[in-house]
């Protein structure tokens, strides 16, 4: 995949945090792609199927001790914090943490529109 205009933006940080909404292929295609790359982390996944991320993280070979399961803010920003993988099935969430990007991988039109529009509001 092609970061440049990602990495250009955040030029300033040694990585960029980025979250993503959907967990099928192409969710799990850019997690694991992360692990590779120094310049990406993806600390927390949002998908309504809590079992297709974690297995998006394990597939990239994240184990579940890595792994917290929660839909408390706080919770999740420890978790972030301290260096684990948070997945929640609230995409809303994603928008409140001190993550840089946030990339809407669900392959549905109407769930990129609505998180797109509900960024405008955070």
């Amino acid at each position: 995949m092609i970061y440049h205009h990602l990495y250009n933006r955040y030029s300033n940080q040694k990585s960029i945090k980025a979250g993503i909404i959907g967990a099928g292929q192409y969710g799990t295609a850019v997690i694991t792609q992360s692990l590779y790359n120094p310049l990406l982390e993806i600390p927390i996944i949002a998908d309504y199927n809590l079992q297709a991320a974690r297995r998006a993280y394990n597939y990239a070979g994240i184990q579940d001790s890595d792994i917290v399961e929660t839909e408390s803010y706080e919770k999740a920003l420890r978790a972030i914090e301290g260096g684990k993988y948070v997945i929640v099935q609230d995409p809303s969430l994603l928008m409140k943490l001190p993550i840089d990007v946030i990339a809407e991988a669900t392959g549905v039109p109407e769930a990129g529109a609505l998180y797109g529009y509900e960024v405008r509001f955070i």
